[in-house]
């Protein structure tokens, strides 16, 4: 599966889904909004570049309380969407920057010790993790440039841990150290350009060969969100 309309949509979906269905069935849920980057370990377009913005439902769902002194345990499972991109998005002939945007869909465990006032939230939490990653960039320019895409898509895990603060109601505040690995990938690529050669231009695109690349990276977040009888 590459990072295509068609990914983004059923992403989207799974997303609305995590914010929707835990409030409509009255379970116990906890939802989270990120602020901060997610790093890319290996060589795309930026080395070691850290993709700017991003979208990220994290939740957790359910579970076990475990209560004792001085708090109470929760375990339950946990899921995650999340897309971010990096570059400028141009793609035009003048543009040498890449664009690169990356899509994670995670699921796995979460524990939560949670203290006796319910004001301070310590968790963590592990699983699998699904990225899938597109790449584009130019050399060149005018009618000499050349368009390159990598697409790449592969299933590793996720180690992470943090803690939220609740002041008041089902609003908290947190923040919370991410790590992806495991996901070697090989990419399928494609090049187009302009053949000059010919008589009227034409516009080819022809494959590339295969890359080992993969979306190992750490990601550091201050996360935002609202919880219900977590």
């Amino acid at each position: 599966m590459g990072c295509g309309t068609k990914t983004a949509w059923g992403w989207h979906a799974v997303l609305l889904l995590a914010l929707v269905v835990p409030a409509g069935c009255g379970v116990p849920y906890r939802v989270s909004f990120p602020l901060g980057g997610r790093a890319l370990d290996d060589v795309w377009t930026r080395p070691g570049g850290n993709l700017a913005g991003g979208l990220e439902s994290g939740i957790g769902l359910g579970g076990v309380n475990l209560t004792f002194q001085p708090g109470r345990l929760r375990i339950g499972p946990e899921i995650l969407v999340q897309y971010s991109t990096a570059g400028d998005g141009e793609e035009t002939a003048f543009t040498s920057e890449g664009f690169v945007e990356l899509y994670e869909y995670q699921v796995g465990a979460v524990m939560s010790f949670i203290a006796l006032d319910g004001k301070l939230h310590s968790f963590a939490g592990l699983g699998l993790a699904d990225a899938s990653v597109k790449e584009d960039y130019t050399l060149g320019q005018d009618w000499a440039a050349e368009f390159f895409r990598h697409t790449g898509e592969a299933t590793g895990y996720y180690l992470h841990a943090g803690v939220l603060w609740c002041p008041a109601g089902g609003f908290h505040l947190g923040f919370d150290v991410r790590y992806v690995g495991g996901t070697q990938m090989q990419t399928t690529g494609r090049r187009s350009y302009w053949d000059t050669g010919s008589v009227p231009y034409q516009y080819l695109t022809e494959s590339i060969a295969s890359e080992s690349r993969d979306a190992d990276g750490v990601q550091y977040s201050v996360l935002v969100g609202w919880h219900q009888n977590w």
